[in-house]
């Protein structure tokens, strides 16, 4: 599988739950989220791997992939799995931003298992002064390279991307810029906001929002709080 000299990881393919599918994985995102950190050993959670393997090819590998939005991409692939066009989502976690803004690229991985291409973005961001508005423009940033990579013949998704099935998934920050980017970007057909964060005085809000959406909030998560999803 490593057709490509920037190919940096190509994981075998584990057993599948067939019944376990997105759904089983954003369940887990609600389960542990503003309930502490992750154990170090994920394979305890209820989400199971699918049974495509994974590979990956990020920014540090080719800087040609940064963009003036986002300051470090993964893009991560299914392989070893059905040979068909993949949805394909913008993946983003929020402030701080922790591990360097890679706390998610586990669950980054766990949706490539179950047939998504993801595009885990960190946000160019300046502290807690960077307006959420700027998550939004990085995941459009993310889609947009999502879409420029479909199209580019040395690309490792080359033609892999269903680009009828593109998607947003972010936290905190991160999942209210999902709501922005999807009220912004025509090409998204739906939004996923895990314990959405907004500033109260900014706009746009949700409700000019024309996708699906699908929100999570937690009752022990004392800053983005369940009353502030509106």
């Amino acid at each position: 599988m490593r057709k490509y000299s920037y190919l940096l990881t190509n994981t075998a393919r584990r057993p599948i739950n067939v019944r376990c599918r997105a759904m089983s994985i954003l369940l887990l995102a609600l389960s542990i989220v503003g309930c502490g950190p992750l154990p170090d050993d994920t394979t305890s959670l209820p989400a199971k791997d699918g049974n495509c393997g994974i590979a990956q090819y990020d920014s540090e590998a080719i800087p040609e992939l940064i963009d003036q939005h986002y300051q470090f991409i993964r893009i991560s692939y299914p392989v070893d799995c059905e040979d068909r066009l993949f949805a394909a989502v913008s993946l983003s976690s929020g402030y701080p931003i922790l591990a360097n803004g890679r706390d998610l690229l586990w669950l980054a991985d766990r949706l490539v298992t179950h047939g998504f291409i993801v595009a885990h973005v960190v946000t160019v961001d300046d502290g807690y002064t960077t307006p959420t508005l700027d998550y939004a423009k990085a995941h459009n940033a993310a889609i947009a390279k999502l879409i420029a990579e479909n199209n580019r013949l040395e690309s490792p998704i080359w033609q892999k991307v269903d680009e009828t099935k593109l998607g947003s998934v972010g936290y905190s920050r991160g999942g209210q810029g999902t709501l922005f980017a999807a009220e912004m970007n025509t090409n998204l057909k739906a939004a996923i906001a895990i314990n959405p964060w907004r500033e109260t005085f900014q706009s746009p809000d949700s409700s000019g929002v024309l996708v699906p959406l699908l929100f999570f909030a937690s009752e022990r998560d004392a800053i983005a709080l369940p009353s502030r999803v509106k």
